[in-house]
């Protein structure tokens, strides 16, 4: 009988030196702690914005444009959202009320009466939810000594008020389109000064409005045949003065009234 053999065969390439160089280093390299800003949901604004109703019971607003993403909360039928920005099916838009969003405490200064805080450092906010757990999609960036306001707290986070430049999603198939929003554009043009009619037959100043002004276009875009035409009033005709004429020694006074002529013996 054969003694029994306690070693245990240890195949060599486990004490590989540069295999466990390798495990090593990554075991000991450091996590990020912060998500870059990159990694935010990249849907560009659309020229023109609208405002929708939901158009569906208990519709999810998501973390980000697709459709694995944890949702933020749920919206009834006929509430009013603002779209901003479109890409494929789905609807980017700004966070509706209930929405929040989190940031670390430890890179947050609470000032006053605790309701603001102060960041002391770049950090990403997470899109919080009213419907789970989950703090992972990133929303937006809060600069270094921008203030946020703290609407309560969850574990080693703040919940906050989404901050100004951050968006949700919806899908498109969910809202109904309501109104168009004006452009920048049109907001910043100045409204058209009113004219003033004087010596009307009611004795006193007559406030007219003016026609609008033709919307501005930008260079190198097309203009429809006739956009830019505007009517102007043009005075009603004077009556026209009577006219005699002879014919057959009978004379005929024309008279124009009303659009027709009227003829008197």
């Amino acid at each position: 009988m054969e003694p029994l053999n306690l070693r245990t065969e240890v195949p060599s390439w486990s004490f590989d030196p540069f295999l466990l160089t390798a495990i090593s280093f990554g075991f000991l390299a450091p996590l990020p702690s912060i998500v870059r800003a990159d990694d935010v949901a990249d849907v560009e604004n659309a020229r023109h914005n609208f405002i929708g109703a939901i158009n569906g019971s208990s519709v999810f607003i998501r973390s980000a444009p697709r459709e694995d993403a944890y949702p933020a909360l749920k919206l009834d039928k006929g509430t009013q959202v603002t779209v901003v920005g479109i890409k494929f099916k789905w609807l980017k838009i700004l966070p509706p009320e209930g929405s929040f969003a989190y940031v670390p405490k430890a890179y947050i200064n609470k000032r006053g009466d605790g309701r603001l805080g102060r960041a002391s450092r770049e950090v990403i906010a997470k899109v919080g939810s009213s419907l789970n757990q989950l703090k992972t999609a990133p929303m937006g960036k809060v600069d270094e000594s921008q203030d946020v306001e703290i609407i309560g707290e969850q574990d080693e986070y703040y919940k906050i008020k989404p901050p100004a430049g951050t968006f949700l999603y919806v899908n498109e198939s969910f809202v109904d389109p309501l109104k168009a929003l004006p452009t920048p554009a049109e907001k910043r043009q100045d409204p058209a000064p009113p004219v003033i009619a004087r010596n009307t037959s009611s004795g006193g100043p007559k406030i007219l409005t003016a026609p609008p002004r033709p919307t501005p276009v930008a260079p190198n875009e097309e203009v429809p045949a006739g956009a830019l035409k505007t009517e102007t009033p043009q005075p009603s005709a004077a009556p026209a003065a009577p006219e005699t004429t002879a014919s057959g020694g009978d004379d005929r006074i024309l008279r124009q009234a009303g659009g027709g002529i009227q003829s008197r013996r």
